[in-house]
């Protein structure tokens, strides 16, 4: 699974690569196409495609957006399937802005802004006004020729603010503030509830809640009990179950819905828990529902 800042960072197609105090800003480019990847947001991250098409499902609420060459996408913190189409010149290319949460909540905090009755979101696709174009235009002069990263750090802000102002920004951004708000072991089940299901390791999700992953593991034990891989083993083939039941799912599909890696490994757990192979858990249960 890919993780954003640090792998696009590391990633040979990025070209251009600034990392900063509160943020990092990566000039991104590839030649090959990547469908339904598993990504990592560790950050509040805007991207501004310049050529090709990005497509962005969430894990945790199953909002997608499709995201073309202009279009920007602002995506909350956590693990999204992300697709990259390529464009007729043969390449898919993007400014990805990854964004330290605190200056997104220390910006928008100083601005008074009218109550939005529209739902928060994890991610929202939108085509940039008049004034955020001049912001990103202005992006590649600011990061080669200020004097200062305060200066580019200014820039974010600027361009903090001009997203803030768009209802699909203020959305996102009200789903980063809401989640900021909520006191930590609220926060550490939110977080467990709706990602349990998205391929990630305990490390990725000590990162996702913010914390060292031998505190990841007091604490989950606290919360729940139960050590977090018994319960995540335990929930993914509770929701495997579920979908081996619905008739459109076959057994692959289910094994990557619910956060397995690997055919083989979901498949003898399956046994394990239930005594029966996913495949025949599968027709046993179709056949009872068609009824006689």
């Amino acid at each position: 699974m890919l993780v954003m800042p640090q792998d696009i960072i590391d990633a040979p197609t990025s070209h251009g690569v600034y990392p900063m105090h509160r943020g990092c800003i990566v000039l991104y480019s590839t030649s090959q196409e990547t469908i339904a990847r598993p990504v990592f947001a560790a950050s509040p991250t805007l991207v501004h495609v310049r050529a090709g098409e990005k497509k962005i499902r969430s894990f945790a609420t199953g909002e997608d957006a499709h995201a073309r060459a202009g279009d920007v996408l602002l995506i909350a913190p956590g693990v999204h399937a992300m697709t990259e189409l390529l464009a007729s010149s043969s390449e898919y290319s993007s400014t990805v802005i990854c964004l330290e949460t605190e200056l997104v909540t220390s910006v928008i905090s100083r601005v008074q802004r009218p109550p939005s009755t529209l739902p928060p979101s994890s991610l929202e696709r939108f085509e940039p006004d008049t004034y955020l174009r001049a912001i990103l235009a202005s992006l590649p002069l600011t990061l080669t020729s200020a004097p200062f990263e305060r200066s580019i750090e200014l820039k974010l802000e600027e361009l903090i603010l001009g997203v803030a102002g768009t209802p699909q920004g203020a959305r996102v951004f009200a789903e980063i503030e809401s989640t900021t708000k909520i006191q930590d072991d609220t926060r550490f089940k939110l977080v467990m509830e709706r990602n349990y299901h998205a391929p990630l390791f305990l490390q990725d999700y000590a990162k996702l809640i913010g914390v060292s992953v031998p505190t990841f593991k007091r604490t989950f034990t606290r919360l729940y009990d139960e050590s977090p891989g018994k319960w995540l083993i335990r929930r993914r083939l509770a929701l495997a179950a579920s979908l081996l039941e619905t008739p459109s799912v076959n057994v692959t599909q289910a094994c990557y819905e619910c956060g397995f890696n690997d055919l083989s490994n979901f498949i003898r757990s399956f046994k394990r828990t239930y005594n029966t192979t996913p495949k025949q858990y599968q027709r046993t249960h179709r056949s009872s529902s068609a009824g006689p």
